[in-house]
């Protein structure tokens, strides 16, 4: 949907136990999609259930970037 040409998918895990996935594609924007799919929504309500964040953003160069991070600890 967002027609990117390259994308960048990184997944870390930091000494605290804080798992991030960062995807960073060169598309449209965020701004500029639109969808009626809950994909998105998803993502972040996983994330809120399990103490985490997503961010989405679109980048000033062109393109979208997201992030999301959940803890690894037991709760």
């Amino acid at each position: 949907h967002s027609e990117a040409s390259a994308i960048s998918v990184s997944v870390a895990v930091t000494a605290g136990y804080d798992l991030t996935l960062r995807v960073v594609d060169d598309g449209i924007g965020i701004g500029r999609l639109s969808s009626s799919g809950r994909g998105l929504t998803n993502m972040a309500e996983r994330a809120a259930a399990a103490g985490g964040s997503m961010n989405i953003n679109s980048r000033v160069d062109g393109g979208t970037e997201l992030t999301w991070t959940v803890s690894l600890h037991d709760t």
